[in-house]
């Protein structure tokens, strides 16, 4: 039997949520039921600003007058936007991007309850491309403002993403992903609903796998009287059943809002990142299909490809900044270009390869992106030529190298790609560092350096940078650059830091007498 709502609750709003001073807040689908009650409680503690995410500006409108007349201080802002709608979506995202620089609250709230069969515009079942897409789609485009947020001193980043315990009615086989593309006509009302409401559970926890400095759960506010049951019209016999059940069974707006609430505002310590909640606070420990992380897998690795092939490439993590680069240059491969200058162990060198590769994988797994492994291109200079080799041999045999390797393998130009721009060398002090443990570091050397005035070019640079502590201002054309830093595992001390093969650049540089590169240069 479905557990539908829970009994007993030690959670009061007015006392128990903290001051939100300086937090920026979205809640979707804001302007009735749980959502307009959880902005209205929110409100209380004086956020900077609460966006009330809806598809009607009226109703919206209404709503946040309605709050306004308990809250009068609340600065609660209406941002239209239609979940069924990828083109809706993007409008919404791309406007609040361009009015905030902080989103430390987003609460996935809306959605839509048995609906008649149909298609988003977008071409998806009605209720999974509405409650699933939209929702994962608008947290895609939020990324790059979340994880800004996630990066400043004391944030308290969360993602919470409304369920439900009608998962479970859900076909056994899980996410019907041959078959999201086509109104679903063969399984019930209810099973669709159930359908798209697991899809939330599995993004929930993907997404908390992934983001380890934002929280993100899923929650199962308990049977509630709302309207969300509102599509029901067209089957009478359905939504006489519904309204039955609930007028006995079901607590009301306010009770029902404190599931997402607590999530939302409770000690962090108390929230575990990628968890299921039902009422009251309670976390889902079963072993069914909610659990299953293959299916898990799948959906994320799917869910992203399809956002590919609809346009969005949101550079949130490497990964997406990877794919972007090799779908705007036309080109198959990507990776790295090493050069190895120790030769005293052969054991060493090994283990450093090893790290260096799994340290990849593990970025891909992390950021949805394991199909790049096929792309991976790891182009290893080991000849007993280069053992001891300054960084200046090094330079000149890669920049020959570079001037026909692009065309070589791409069959174009080299693009955006640090591929053929820069080049790791391996010297004897890098593979102590890495083998020493986890403050290794890499060398990176610019292909393109040239010797220039030294006085000069740091003259300019002073100009423009303030130096590092420890580090020279002098451009010489190499750095080193944090081993987890640079192979993207270090999300959380540098999530702006060179990432995997250096694609997004980056200033970071070591302590100690690392030398350091100039903005335009630097990976």
């Amino acid at each position: 039997m479905l557990s539908l709502f829970g009994k007993g609750h030690s959670f009061d709003p007015r006392k128990d949520i903290p001051s939100l001073a300086g937090r920026v807040i979205l809640v979707t689908g804001g302007n009735n039921g749980l959502g307009k009650e959880t902005i209205k409680q929110l409100a209380m503690q004086n956020p900077t600003k609460i966006y009330m995410g809806a598809r009607n500006a009226g109703r919206a409108e209404e709503a946040i007058l309605d709050i306004k007349r308990e809250v009068p201080s609340a600065n609660i802002v209406f941002l239209e936007m239609d979940l069924a709608s990828f083109a809706s979506i993007k409008q919404a995202a791309e406007l609040f991007l361009s009015t905030n620089d902080r989103l430390d609250l987003l609460i996935n709230n809306a959605g839509i309850f048995a609906s008649p069969p149909g298609l988003t515009e977008d071409g998806y079942e009605i209720q999974f491309g509405t409650n699933y897409m939209g929702s994962a789609l608008l947290t895609r485009l939020l990324l790059p403002i979340l994880t800004k947020t996630a990066s400043t001193p004391g944030a308290d980043v969360r993602v919470v993403n409304i369920s439900s315990e009608i998962y479970r009615n859900a076909p056994k086989a899980g996410i019907l992903l041959s078959q999201v593309k086509t109104p679903l006509t063969k399984i019930s009302t209810v099973a669709r609903y159930g359908h798209s409401k697991l899809a939330n559970i599995y993004f929930a926890k993907s997404f908390a796998q992934r983001f380890t400095n934002i929280t993100s759960v899923a929650l199962h506010p308990g049977l509630v009287q709302t309207n969300i049951g509102g599509g029901m019209a067209a089957n009478r016999i359905l939504s006489f059943i519904f309204q039955l059940f609930t007028s006995v069974a079901s607590v009301d707006v306010a009770t029902g809002a404190l599931n997402q609430l607590w999530a939302s505002v409770a000690d962090p310590a108390e929230v575990k990142s990628g968890a299921y909640y039902i009422p009251f606070f309670k976390k889902v420990e079963r072993m069914g299909i909610e659990s299953d992380k293959e299916k898990a897998e799948e959906l994320w690795q799917w869910t992203e490809q399809e956002f590919k092939e609809h346009g969005f490439y949101v550079q949130f993590n490497e990964a997406d900044q990877i794919e972007q680069y090799l779908h705007e240059d036309g080109h198959r491969a990507w990776g790295f270009v090493i050069y190895r200058c120790p030769y005293e162990s052969n054991t060493a060198w090994d283990e450093f390869m090893r790290r260096l590769l799994a340290n990849t994988e593990e970025t891909l797994y992390r950021d949805g992106g394991l199909d790049l492994l096929d792309n991976l291109a790891v182009t290893v200079f080991e000849d007993s030529s280069f053992d001891g080799a300054a960084t200046a041999v090094v330079r000149d045999h890669f920049k020959r190298w570079a001037a026909t390797a692009a065309q070589q393998e791409q069959g174009t130009g080299p693009g955006m790609s640090e591929r053929y721009l820069c080049c790791i060398q391996v010297t004897q002090d890098v593979l102590d560092s890495v083998l020493a443990g986890e403050e290794g570091f890499v060398r990176l050397v610019r292909g393109d350096w040239e010797e220039y005035d030294p006085y000069e070019e740091g003259e300019r640079l002073e100009e423009e940078h303030e130096a590092i502590e420890g580090c020279t201002l002098e451009d010489v054309g190499w750095m080193q650059v944090p081993f987890d830093v640079f192979f993207g595992l270090d999300n959380k001390n540098a999530p702006q830091s060179a990432g995997t093969v250096g694609l997004n650049r980056s200033n970071s540089v070591t302590a100690g007498n690392s030398p350091w590169i100039d903005d335009k240069a630097s990976i």
